[in-house]
């Protein structure tokens, strides 16, 4: 993949969207943070300038605006350990209501609260995968879908 650590990060986010291609309907909008990491598209300029990083893939999550809530797979550019949860802006009233109804499912599925600081976000996350693997991206994605599914069909 690369020695340069931003490339085999973004390398990695290629491989998780591929296998999130052949795992989600044709139809599902697929955001690629890498793609979006130079761009002056609002948040991303507030968001470079809090220190976030863009090596993730998610999917829009309950209606809202992207940036206000989605699904995805976040990736350590460092470890390329990547994990798998639902997040949503912090200053956002219309998804502190939606997500009150996903409390079952992040108890369910086991995902940890987290804060980050840097994506101005609440996150619930899953154990971290080893992205570096097929196997670790297969897993990795396979919670994704899984999670995805659930919320979905909670928030329906």
């Amino acid at each position: 993949m690369g020695s340069n650590p931003a490339h085999v990060a973004r390398a990695c986010c290629e491989v998780v969207r591929d296998d999130l291609r052949r795992r989600l309907p044709s139809a599902e909008t697929i955001v690629f943070g890498p793609d979006l990491a130079d761009s002056n598209d609002a948040p991303v300029p507030r968001l470079r300038a809090r220190g976030a990083h863009f090596f993730w893939v998610a999917v829009p999550l309950g209606g809202v605006s992207f940036w206000d809530a989605h699904a995805g797979v976040v990736v350590d550019p460092v470890t390329l350990a990547g994990t798998a949860g639902i997040h949503r802006s912090r200053g956002s009233e219309e998804t502190f209501r939606l997500f009150a109804t996903l409390g079952p499912l992040f108890q369910e599925r086991r995902l940890t609260h987290y804060i980050s600081e840097a994506a101005d976000e609440e996150q619930w996350i899953g154990a971290p995968h080893d992205l570096s693997t097929a196997s670790g991206v297969a897993e990795a994605c396979r919670e994704l879908a899984a999670i995805l599914t659930d919320a979905r069909g909670r928030l329906a």
